[in-house]
C-alpha cells in the first residue's frame, strides 16, 4: 500500500495527541503536565530567556495558552518570569528555576523507560534518520504556517 506522507503524519499525529497525556501521566511521576514539561524543556534545552510569544511560535501553541503555562510553572516554582525592555517595549521574559532544571532531568530519566518502549524495532540509524525527516517536516510546515499567518 502507497500511503500518502501527509495521511500517515495526520494519522501518526492524531494517535500521539489522544495517547500522549495518559501515557505521560502513566509513565512519569511528576507533577508536570506534557504541555508544561515541552515549555520548561525549551527553556531548557535552549538555555536562554524566552517571551511568552518566542515560545508560542517554536512551539506552535497559542499566546494564551503558553501564558496558561508559563503561569503554572511560575506556581509550581518551576520558572521565573521578569520583565525586561526589548524593542523599547516592557516584555516578560521567563527563566528555569534550579528546581525546574531538577524536575526535568528528573522526567528526563522516568522518559527513558517510555522511550525504549516507542523506539522497538526501530534500529539506531533509521532511527537518527526518522528524526531528521521529522524535524525536516516540522521546519517545512512552521515555514508555510507562520508565512500564512503573516
Amino acid at each position: 500500500m502507497n500511503e500518502d506522507l501527509y495521511i500517515a503524519i495526520t494519522n501518526t499525529a492524531q494517535l500521539l495527541k489522544s495517547c500522549s497525556t495518559q501515557l505521560f501521566k502513566n509513565s512519569v511521576d511528576s507533577n508536570l503536565t506534557p504541555q508544561e514539561f515541552r515549555v520548561l524543556k525549551t527553556l531548557i534545552e535552549n538555555n536562554e530567556e524566552f517571551s511568552q510569544h518566542n515560545i508560542s511560535s517554536i512551539l506552535l501553541m497559542t499566546k494564551a495558552h503558553v501564558g496558561f503555562i508559563l503561569t503554572s510553572l511560575e506556581e509550581k516554582g518551576y520558572i521565573q518570569r521578569f520583565n525586561n525592555k526589548k524593542n523599547g517595549k516592557f516584555v516578560k521574559f521567563s527563566t528555569a528555576t534550579e528546581n525546574g532544571i531538577s524536575e526535568y532531568k528528573n522526567v528526563c530519566t522516568q522518559l527513558t523507560e517510555l522511550r525504549k518502549v516507542i523506539e522497538k524495532g526501530i534500529p539506531p540509524k533509521r532511527r537518527e534518520l526518522l528524526i531528521r525527516d521529522l524535524n525536516k517536516i516540522q521546519v517545512n510546515f512552521q515555514k508555510h504556517h507562520f508565512k500564512r499567518i503573516k
